[in-house]
């Protein structure tokens, strides 16, 4: 894939100067607005190698009865309908500009433990995989790198891990875990090593989307810090460990969100029962690293 001028004077700067020993980092992560802006704004200042861009399929679904089915429609399409509406909004508010990532492919989110989704990135030869918005990765996958697979989890892990992991802290008022979570993968689901947490600033006014987005802002900082803390010499074997995940919380699944918790949230909301407390935004980090040495 052809770079722009930009990008090919960015890499450049990255890879030929001698004392500059960025980690190679690849990333993958589906096609939404939130993971284009967050890959966007660290591909200038990382030594990004190249992205799997995950197109989600439709997975296989339990069969269910004619009634079930009926029963769960409206519930279901209005998740979508909403889902789509604030990845609009998100998309229009992050004034995200098209640019390019490095040897982008695409792939179907059914595909990406796949022989072809491993060579393409052993190709890619990174040291870091950072996975954000990405299908459940098996082992053959996420031992590719030579350092770690990050995953950047919109949630405290600790607290709920999996899907809707901002609304459910407002709708149970557990405004202390909203927030986002940056850990190695591992075998679980959210459940490996934390590096970091990042928790942003909170106002009465705010809701999922206003969250999202002041989220994915405020890990570009962090991140960048966190890669360039493993920057190294090509002959040293780095370790990256982060603290234990301790509590494992709740597993939110997508069909948990039930149209009636949605609208019962809101409501709350716009009859003052249920108020976002203001707070500052703050980051917690958690990593360490280390040469491995042999005997």
């Amino acid at each position: 894939m052809k770079m722009n001028s930009k990008q090919s004077d960015q890499q450049s700067d990255l890879i030929d100067d001698p004392n500059c020993n960025q980690p190679r980092i690849a990333f993958i992560g589906s096609d939404d607005p939130v993971n284009n802006f967050i890959f966007s704004k660290l591909s200038h200042s990382v030594n990004q190698v190249g992205r799997l861009k995950v197109q989600w399929c439709p997975g296989k679904r339990k069969k269910k009865t004619l009634l079930k089915r009926l029963v769960d429609y409206p519930g279901r399409i209005t998740r979508q309908r909403l889902g789509k509406r604030r990845l609009q909004d998100i998309g229009t508010k992050l004034e995200l500009q098209p640019e390019k990532i490095l040897h982008e492919q695409s792939i179907a989110s059914n595909k990406v433990n796949s022989r072809s989704a491993v060579k393409l990135l052993k190709d890619l030869d990174p040291d870091i995989l950072l996975v954000c918005g990405a299908p459940i990765l098996k082992k053959r996958v996420f031992e590719i790198p030579r350092i770690a697979t990050i995953n950047i989890h919109f949630g405290i892990s600790s607290a709920y891990r999996g899907e809707n992991t901002l609304f459910w802290p407002i709708m149970e008022g557990q405004f202390e875990n909203i927030g986002a979570t940056v850990h190695l993968i591992d075998q679980g689901v959210d459940t490996g090593e934390i590096l970091l947490e990042y928790y942003p600033e909170l106002t009465p006014s705010d809701d999922e989307t206003t969250l999202e987005l002041k989220i994915a802002r405020g890990l570009i900082d962090p991140l960048t810090e966190l890669f360039q803390s493993l920057k190294q010499s090509q002959s040293n074997e780095l370790k990256l460990s982060g603290k234990p995940l301790g509590s494992t919380g709740k597993t939110i699944r997508n069909r948990d969100r039930r149209f009636l918790n949605t609208c019962l949230t809101e409501l709350r909301k716009r009859t003052g029962l249920l108020v976002i407390p203001s707070a500052p935004s703050r980051v917690q980090t958690y990593y360490s690293t280390n040469v491995a040495v042999h005997g």
